[in-house]
């Protein structure tokens, strides 16, 4: 008896001729498939994951900062408080590059340095309409008003760059004039900022006559408060150094870091959010550098991220700031 086994070879011999047969124009657009996924999957890594290394370097020479600190006479602030002002949530990826797309919450704040004879602004906040352009899941107009009110009195104002829940509080006073006669400006914030994620519109005639600081790197503005370059997030971006009466150091650093985390891990926005902002993406990961530097040599020095909620809860419950202008 026999057995004819030879049909199953001719079958997987059939199978594994079957690509030998194929169509070219189906050959071909399998690669094309195969190519713009490797495309895509490149291009989502670059883009939404990768953050990069810093290229340069950005340095801060805090005894000099300290120094100019002292160098003006009269005391220093004896307190910092805080206004929360509002919170939107954003996808974590464009917070810190790599972080998924779970929403996270930014929070906005306005600052108030107490001296014995009035009190200096960091930051002024925003309205409500810019709020609600800005997607905030919640807004405060008690706190901004109170921000408002303190800006008008004040010794001076400051921002720490050119974005509108920075700056809007200033740009939508009702007594603008006045208030700029005591407010501090560069000159890339003294002027409008057009960006595919914010645009900055000064009044028609509010800058006529105003002349901006124009500093490099530091410039002292009261007792113990020293204004520090940093350019990238926006050109007109700066740190606020400030020294308490009781010796406590703090770095209000805006939005060169939106959460402590862009600075322990030297990791930016993804890129993609720093295209949409048009954020000197190099500049930036070099002060994250930095900051991550001083940090660890100063490790009593108080920093300040842009919108990191967590951050303000623990120096508030730590009594280092005040909940609430005055």
């Amino acid at each position: 008896m026999s057995i004819r086994i030879d049909a199953a070879p001719r079958a997987v011999e059939g199978s594994l001729n079957w690509g030998n047969h194929m169509k070219p124009w189906l050959k071909w657009t399998l690669r094309i498939l195969a190519a713009l996924i490797v495309l895509a999957a490149a291009g989502y890594w670059w883009l939404l994951i990768e953050s990069g290394t810093p290229p340069g370097t950005y340095k801060i020479d805090l005894a000099e900062v300290r120094a100019l600190a002292s160098s003006l006479p009269g005391e220093p602030p004896a307190e910092a408080r805080v206004e929360t002002i509002g919170e939107a949530h954003f996808p974590s990826v464009a917070v810190t590059a790599g972080d998924g797309w779970s929403p996270t919450p930014m929070t906005f704040f306005a600052y108030e340095l107490v001296f014995p004879d009035g009190v200096g602004i960091v930051d002024t906040g925003m309205d409500k309409a810019d709020a609600a352009q800005m997607n905030a899941a919640r807004f405060d107009d008690a706190a901004f008003q109170r921000v408002t009110a303190a800006m008008t009195a004040a010794k001076f104002v400051v921002v720490t760059h050119e974005h509108q829940d920075h700056i809007g509080g200033l740009l939508k006073h009702p007594q603008l004039k006045a208030v700029l006669a005591h407010t501090i400006l560069n000159p890339q914030q003294a002027r409008d900022n057009t960006g595919m994620m914010t645009t900055i519109t000064w009044p028609a005639g509010a800058l006529d006559g105003y002349k901006p600081a124009d500093y490099n790197p530091y410039l002292a503005i009261a007792p113990g408060v020293v204004l520090i370059r940093a350019p990238g997030h926006t050109e007109g971006s700066q740190l606020v150094y400030v020294r308490l009466a009781s010796g406590r150091e703090i770095l209000f650093i805006g939005d060169v870091a939106w959460k402590r985390r862009n600075i322990d891990e030297v990791r930016e926005r993804a890129r993609l959010i720093t295209w949409l902002m048009n954020e000197d993406r190099g500049k930036v990961l070099d002060e994250l550098a930095e900051l991550k530097r001083i940090a660890a040599e100063n490790p009593d020095l108080v920093i300040v991220p842009g919108h990191d909620g967590a951050v303000i809860d623990a120096l508030v419950a730590s009594g280092v700031m005040t909940a609430g202008f005055r």
